[in-house]
Protein backbone atom coordinates (compact mmCIF):
# COMPACT_ATOMS: atom_id res chain seq x y z
CA UNK A 1 0.00 0.00 0.00
CA UNK A 2 1.30 3.33 -0.66
CA UNK A 3 0.40 6.59 1.14
CA UNK A 4 1.25 9.75 -0.91
CA UNK A 5 0.34 13.53 0.20
CA UNK A 6 -0.24 16.70 -1.21
CA UNK A 7 3.95 17.88 -2.26
CA UNK A 8 4.22 14.15 -4.41
CA UNK A 9 5.96 12.12 -1.93
CA UNK A 10 4.91 8.48 -1.24
CA UNK A 11 5.33 6.43 1.62
CA UNK A 12 5.36 2.02 0.98
CA UNK A 13 4.12 0.17 4.04
CA UNK A 14 3.75 -3.50 3.82
CA UNK A 15 0.76 -5.38 5.66
CA UNK A 16 1.88 -8.29 8.05
CA UNK A 17 0.41 -10.46 6.47
CA UNK A 18 0.76 -10.41 2.55
CA UNK A 19 -1.80 -13.09 2.07
CA UNK A 20 -4.82 -12.17 3.77
CA UNK A 21 -5.59 -11.27 -0.11
CA UNK A 22 -6.11 -15.20 -0.50
CA UNK A 23 -8.84 -15.24 2.40
CA UNK A 24 -12.27 -16.07 1.23
CA UNK A 25 -14.03 -14.83 4.43
CA UNK A 26 -13.82 -11.40 5.63
CA UNK A 27 -10.49 -9.99 7.58
CA UNK A 28 -9.17 -7.75 8.95
CA UNK A 29 -6.02 -6.78 7.08
CA UNK A 30 -3.92 -4.51 9.63
CA UNK A 31 -3.24 -1.17 11.39
CA UNK A 32 -0.84 1.21 10.04
CA UNK A 33 0.91 3.43 12.34
CA UNK A 34 1.09 7.47 11.32
CA UNK A 35 4.27 7.14 13.05
CA UNK A 36 5.88 5.13 10.33
CA UNK A 37 4.44 7.38 7.55
CA UNK A 38 5.53 10.60 9.43
CA UNK A 39 9.15 9.02 9.51
CA UNK A 40 8.83 8.19 6.27
CA UNK A 41 8.20 12.12 5.12
CA UNK A 42 4.88 11.80 4.41
CA UNK A 43 2.59 15.01 6.04
CA UNK A 44 -0.26 12.53 7.25
CA UNK A 45 -2.03 15.77 7.73
CA UNK A 46 -1.98 15.97 3.61
CA UNK A 47 -2.78 12.95 2.22
CA UNK A 48 -3.68 12.91 -1.57
CA UNK A 49 -3.84 9.57 -2.36
CA UNK A 50 -3.93 5.74 -1.66
CA UNK A 51 -2.57 2.98 -3.64
CA UNK A 52 -3.69 -0.75 -2.57
CA UNK A 53 -1.85 -3.39 -4.59
CA UNK A 54 -1.62 -6.87 -4.57
CA UNK A 55 1.81 -8.98 -5.28
CA UNK A 56 4.94 -7.84 -5.47
CA UNK A 57 5.79 -4.83 -7.14
CA UNK A 58 9.47 -5.20 -7.45
CA UNK A 59 8.96 -8.41 -9.61
CA UNK A 60 5.27 -8.00 -10.64
CA UNK A 61 3.38 -11.41 -12.52
CA UNK A 62 1.21 -10.41 -15.10
CA UNK A 63 -2.36 -12.28 -15.45
CA UNK A 64 -3.72 -12.51 -11.86
CA UNK A 65 -7.43 -12.98 -11.48
CA UNK A 66 -10.14 -12.51 -9.12
CA UNK A 67 -11.93 -10.03 -6.88
CA UNK A 68 -11.13 -8.18 -3.64
CA UNK A 69 -13.47 -6.43 -1.78
CA UNK A 70 -11.79 -3.30 0.54
CA UNK A 71 -14.20 -1.83 2.85
CA UNK A 72 -13.70 0.38 6.34
CA UNK A 73 -10.89 2.26 5.40
CA UNK A 74 -10.56 5.01 8.32
CA UNK A 75 -8.42 7.26 10.73
CA UNK A 76 -9.04 6.23 14.13
CA UNK A 77 -7.20 7.12 17.80
CA UNK A 78 -6.19 3.65 19.55
CA UNK A 79 -7.64 4.17 22.74
CA UNK A 80 -6.38 4.02 26.19
CA UNK A 81 -4.03 1.80 26.92
CA UNK A 82 -3.85 -0.09 24.00
CA UNK A 83 0.42 -0.17 23.30
CA UNK A 84 1.19 2.95 26.36
CA UNK A 85 0.00 2.37 29.75
CA UNK A 86 -1.88 4.52 31.26
CA UNK A 87 -0.32 4.13 34.71
CA UNK A 88 2.87 5.81 33.17
CA UNK A 89 3.86 9.29 34.17
CA UNK A 90 4.48 10.11 30.42
CA UNK A 91 0.80 8.91 29.23
CA UNK A 92 -0.32 12.32 29.08
CA UNK A 93 2.34 13.41 27.28
CA UNK A 94 2.09 10.14 24.36
CA UNK A 95 -1.46 11.45 24.40
CA UNK A 96 -0.82 15.19 23.83
CA UNK A 97 1.80 14.02 21.04
CA UNK A 98 -0.90 12.05 19.26
CA UNK A 99 -0.24 8.54 20.97
CA UNK A 100 2.71 8.13 18.71
CA UNK A 101 2.77 3.85 18.11
CA UNK A 102 6.43 4.02 17.79
CA UNK A 103 6.70 4.62 21.66
CA UNK A 104 5.08 0.94 21.74
CA UNK A 105 6.11 -2.58 21.82
CA UNK A 106 5.29 -4.65 18.58
CA UNK A 107 3.04 -5.09 16.64
CA UNK A 108 2.33 -1.14 16.79
CA UNK A 109 6.11 -0.13 17.33
CA UNK A 110 9.59 -1.60 16.85
CA UNK A 111 9.92 -2.29 21.03
CA UNK A 112 13.29 -0.60 20.89
CA UNK A 113 12.27 3.43 20.57
CA UNK A 114 13.08 3.60 23.83
CA UNK A 115 16.53 3.20 23.01
CA UNK A 116 17.44 5.18 20.17
CA UNK A 117 15.07 3.85 17.53
CA UNK A 118 13.51 6.55 16.63
CA UNK A 119 12.85 5.51 13.03
CA UNK A 120 11.72 2.31 13.25
CA UNK A 121 13.94 0.32 10.88
CA UNK A 122 17.30 -1.62 11.45
CA UNK A 123 20.22 -0.88 8.89
CA UNK A 124 20.02 -3.50 5.95
CA UNK A 125 24.22 -4.14 5.66
CA UNK A 126 25.39 -4.52 9.47
CA UNK A 127 22.03 -5.00 10.87
CA UNK A 128 21.96 -1.90 12.95
CA UNK A 129 19.50 -1.34 15.21
CA UNK A 130 20.57 2.26 16.15
CA UNK A 131 22.22 3.94 12.92
CA UNK A 132 22.17 6.92 10.73
CA UNK A 133 17.92 6.93 10.32
CA UNK A 134 17.83 7.11 13.89
CA UNK A 135 20.65 10.19 14.11
CA UNK A 136 18.98 12.01 11.17
CA UNK A 137 15.49 11.81 13.13
CA UNK A 138 17.00 13.71 15.70
CA UNK A 139 18.96 16.74 13.74
CA UNK A 140 15.31 16.91 12.21
CA UNK A 141 13.75 17.89 15.09
CA UNK A 142 16.24 19.72 17.54
CA UNK A 143 14.79 21.71 19.81
CA UNK A 144 11.55 21.06 18.83
CA UNK A 145 8.44 21.66 21.96
CA UNK A 146 5.68 19.22 22.10
CA UNK A 147 3.57 22.05 20.62
CA UNK A 148 5.12 22.43 17.27
CA UNK A 149 3.43 20.78 14.86
CA UNK A 150 6.89 19.74 12.82
CA UNK A 151 7.49 17.58 15.83
CA UNK A 152 8.20 13.82 14.89
CA UNK A 153 7.59 12.28 18.41
CA UNK A 154 9.53 9.54 17.39
CA UNK A 155 12.53 11.75 18.02
CA UNK A 156 11.73 12.21 21.38
CA UNK A 157 13.78 9.07 22.50
CA UNK A 158 13.88 9.41 26.32
CA UNK A 159 9.67 10.32 26.43
CA UNK A 160 10.68 13.80 28.40
CA UNK A 161 10.92 17.61 28.21
CA UNK A 162 13.95 19.15 28.66
CA UNK A 163 13.66 21.29 32.21
CA UNK A 164 13.95 24.93 31.27
CA UNK A 165 13.09 25.02 27.42
CA UNK A 166 10.93 22.49 27.22
CA UNK A 167 12.42 20.87 24.15
CA UNK A 168 11.13 17.69 23.70
CA UNK A 169 14.05 16.37 21.25
CA UNK A 170 17.22 17.69 22.84
CA UNK A 171 20.71 16.32 24.56
CA UNK A 172 19.22 13.39 26.44
CA UNK A 173 17.78 11.57 23.33
CA UNK A 174 21.08 12.36 21.79
CA UNK A 175 22.94 10.86 24.33
CA UNK A 176 20.98 7.47 24.06
CA UNK A 177 21.08 7.40 20.98
CA UNK A 178 25.35 7.48 21.28
CA UNK A 179 25.16 4.94 23.55
CA UNK A 180 23.62 2.98 21.86
CA UNK A 181 25.24 3.48 18.34
CA UNK A 182 25.61 0.68 16.12
CA UNK A 183 24.22 -2.05 18.34
CA UNK A 184 21.70 -5.07 16.89
CA UNK A 185 18.96 -6.15 18.25
CA UNK A 186 20.53 -9.08 20.33
CA UNK A 187 22.40 -5.75 22.43
CA UNK A 188 19.51 -4.12 23.34
CA UNK A 189 17.31 -4.70 26.24
CA UNK A 190 14.21 -4.23 23.62
CA UNK A 191 11.32 -3.94 25.87
CA UNK A 192 10.37 -0.58 25.38
CA UNK A 193 8.35 1.19 26.74
CA UNK A 194 9.68 0.25 29.65
CA UNK A 195 7.97 0.64 33.01
CA UNK A 196 8.56 3.96 34.96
Amino acid sequence: MGIEHSAGRIAVVTPPDANAVLKTQWKKWWDIPLAGLRAAGVDVAAVKKMYIGVGNPKNPKPGGTGRIYIDDIRLTRRTAGECFPADYRTYNDWVALGKPMCWCAPPYGSGYQCDGDADGKTETVFKYRIYGGDLNLIVQNWKRTIEDPLLNPCADIDHKAETVFKYRVYSKDLSIIVANWKKTDDKLPGNCPRPE
